[in-house]
C-alpha cells in the first residue's frame, strides 16, 4: 500500500473540491492506496474523511509564497512516508512542490480552478502584481516540477496551454463525478416544499454554490427584479450556500422587492433534496472550470440556466438539457428563465435528457482514472 498526500492551503470544509475528495476517498482502491490529507479542516469534514479511513494531519492557512509551509509540509511527507503528492489548488501546490521536489517524491496537481483566476479581483497596483507574481511561478512550477497537471475542465485545460501555462505533455482532463445514487428519486420533494412553505404548483429556482462574486448573484437578482411583475404570484427562488457576499445580496433582494420571492437557504448538509425539490437551476457564474453542482443539477432531471464559461456549455447543451446565456447579461438571463417559466413542455423534455447526461459523471469512473494516472507515476 502506497500512501498519497491531499495538500490544500485553505479549511477543507464543504464545496466543489471537498465533493472531489470525497469521490475519490470513498472509491479509491485502498488495498492499493491511502490517503492522508495535509491541510486544515473542518470538524466536518474531518469526520466525513476519518469515516472513510482518511488521516489528517493539521496544518495552519498557508500563502502561495511561504518558506516555513515549505519545511512543514516536508517534515509531514516524510513522516507520513508518502509516495505521491496530490495537490488541489495553485496556492497549496508552490510550497507542495517545493517540499515534494527536495524529497524526489511523484507530485499531481488537480487544477480545480486556474491560478489566472485564482488569486482574486482586486483592482489595486498591490494586488496586481501578486496575481502576476503567482501566476508565473505557477507557471515555472507546471513546467518543471509536476509530474501531471490534472484539469477538470476542458475548456480551461485547452486555455492554459494555449497560453503556454501549461506543458501539454504532462496535462489531461479527468471530469468531475458525482454519486449519482443520491438522485434516485424525488420521494423529498412535496415534504421541502411543504417545510418552506412552497404549493405543489409555484415554479422553484435553485442555485447552489458560494455566495461570492464568481457566480453572479447580482445578476441573478438583477434579473429576477424583471419577472417578478410577471410570475411573483407562483415563483419561487432558493439560493443555497453561504459566503461573503450573503448580506449585500439580501440588501440588494430586498431594495428590488424580492424578499418574499428569494429565500436565503443557508448552507445545507441535503443539497440533494432540494434539487429533486425544484423546477430548474440556475448558475449565473462569471467564471468557473468545471460545477460540481451543474452534474448534480442535471442528475436531479433539472432543465439548467447556465452561463457560457468554463465547461458549463459542454455539461448544459444549449436548448438540450437546459439554456446558456453570456456572463453578466442580465437582460439574456431574464428571458432564458422567463422561457422556461411558460413552457411546461420545453422544461420536462430538457428535464429527461438532464438526466441522461448526469450518467457519464459517476464518481467511480473519475476516481478509477486518477487511480490510474497513479499507478503510471508510481510503476515499479
Amino acid at each position: 500500500m502506497k500512501n498519497i498526500a491531499i495538500v490544500y492551503d485553505r479549511e477543507l470544509d464543504v464545496g466543489g473540491v471537498e465533493s472531489h475528495l470525497l469521490s475519490l476517498f470513498r472509491h479509491i482502491d485502498q488495498q492499493s492506496y491511502k490517503y492522508c490529507v495535509i491541510a486544515p479542516a473542518s470538524a466536518r469534514f474531518q469526520a466525513k474523511g476519518n469515516a472513510l479511513g482518511v488521516n489528517f494531519i493539521p496544518l495552519p492557512p498557508f500563502r502561495p509564497v511561504d518558506l516555513g509551509a515549505v519545511h512543514l509540509l516536508r517534515r509531514a511527507f516524510q513522516k507520513q512516508a508518502v509516495a505521491l503528492v496530490h495537490v488541489h489548488s495553485p496556492t497549496a501546490a508552490i510550497p507542495a512542490r517545493a517540499a515534494a521536489r527536495l524529497l524526489g517524491l511523484a507530485t499531481v496537481v488537480t487544477v480545480h480552478l486556474p491560478a489566472i483566476h485564482y488569486y482574486g479581483q482586486r483592482p489595486t497596483m498591490r494586488a496586481a502584481f501578486g496575481r502576476s507574481l503567482y501566476i508565473n511561478i505557477d507557471r515555472l512550477m507546471n513546467y518543471t516540477m509536476t509530474d501531471r497537471l490534472v484539469y477538470v475542465s476542458e475548456q480551461v485545460c485547452r486555455e492554459c496551454i494555449e497560453l503556454k501555462l501549461t506543458p501539454p505533455n504532462r496535462s489531461q482532463v479527468i471530469p468531475n463525478g458525482i454519486a449519482l445514487e443520491k438522485f434516485t428519486g424525488d420521494d423529498s420533494r412535496r415534504a421541502i416544499r411543504q417545510a418552506v412553505g412552497v404549493p405543489d404548483t409555484a415554479r422553484v429556482i435553485t442555485f447552489v454554490g458560494r455566495l461570492d462574486y464568481q457566480k453572479g448573484l447580482d445578476i441573478l437578482l438583477e434579473a429576477l427584479a424583471t419577472l417578478k411583475e410577471q410570475f411573483g404570484s407562483y415563483m419561487y427562488v432558493w439560493l443555497v450556500g453561504g459566503g461573503p457576499l450573503a448580506d449585500n445580496l439580501m440588501r440588494q433582494a430586498s431594495s428590488t422587492g424580492l424578499s418574499e420571492v428569494v429565500r436565503f437557504a443557508g448552507y445545507q448538509e441535503g443539497v440533494s433534496n432540494y434539487l429533486l425539490a425544484s423546477d430548474l437551476f440556475v448558475l449565473p457564474s462569471r467564471f468557473e472550470a468545471m460545477p460540481i453542482v451543474i452534474l448534480e443539477a442535471l442528475a436531479a432531471g433539472l432543465p439548467c440556466v447556465v452561463t457560457d464559461v468554463g465547461d458549463n456549455a459542454r455539461l448544459v447543451e444549449n436548448e438540450l438539457q437546459g439554456l446558456v446565456v453570456k456572463p453578466n447579461d442580465v437582460p439574456a438571463l431574464a428571458n432564458a428563465l422567463r422561457r422556461l417559466f411558460e413552457n411546461d413542455e420545453l422544461r420536462i423534455e430538457m428535464g429527461i435528457r438532464a438526466r441522461q447526461k448526469a450518467l457519464r459523471f459517476d464518481e467511480r469512473q473519475m476516481t478509477k482514472q486518477v487511480e490510474l494516472l497513479y499507478d503510471e507515476l508510481l510503476a515499479g
